[in-house]
């Protein structure tokens, strides 16, 4: 038996498998973890580890698209312990990020008030933000700024429309939560991935 719940309970995980189900996976859930997790219980495995709620870390994004924002949002939906907040423009998002110490920054190259650039190194020159993982997320750069941007200190640069399963390998390991492999800098993908594309 696996558990799919929204309950938050901290005990909850706990006295599940002490009853004896094999999992415990939270909602909005994790779709590959999910399949993951069922591969292993048909496959008679042993007790999988269970999701358990956590405190919510925030993601910033900075984009004045809100097409763009709001595919972000519908992905992080599969992230629970995930906040998204967003801004319009880089004066506005670099006010956020210092009211918010944002676990992690996504941020559009073009945008209205200032150029995505100036942004960056503001980031990373500011000392209670310049240790904030700082993601490229664009159509429109050349691969001259985007290697400038990694120099400076981005953490990686991927390309719209989205490949979701990359852009997910890139939030987890910019947050911990996982491999941050060389290929996350929108150079190809793990082998075995197919590609699920946003627009």
């Amino acid at each position: 038996m696996i558990v799919l719940s929204a309950e938050a309970d901290p005990n909850l995980p706990t006295d599940m498998l002490a009853a004896g189900v094999q999992a415990y996976l939270l909602k909005p859930f994790d779709f590959p973890r999910f399949f993951t997790v069922l591969d292993v219980s048909l496959a008679g495995g042993g007790r999988t580890v269970t999701d358990t709620p956590r405190s919510q870390r925030t993601v910033l994004y900075i984009d004045d698209n809100p097409v763009s924002v709001r595919l972000v949002e519908l992905i992080l939906q599969g992230r629970p312990a995930l906040r998204l907040i967003s801004a319009a423009g880089g004066a506005q998002g670099l006010e956020l990020a210092r009211e918010h110490r944002p676990a992690l920054l996504l941020l559009d190259l073009r945008l209205p008030d200032m150029p995505g650039e100036e942004v960056v190194g503001a980031v990373l020159s500011d000392p209670i933000l310049r240790s904030t993982p700082v993601v490229i997320l664009t159509a429109a750069a050349g691969t001259a700024s985007i290697k400038r941007l990694l120099a400076l200190g981005a953490r990686a640069s991927l390309t719209k429309p989205l490949d979701i399963v990359q852009f997910l390998t890139v939030v987890d390991g910019c947050l911990g939560g996982g491999h941050l492999w060389p290929a996350a800098v929108d150079h190809g993908r793990p082998a075995g991935l197919s590609p699920a594309r946003t627009s």
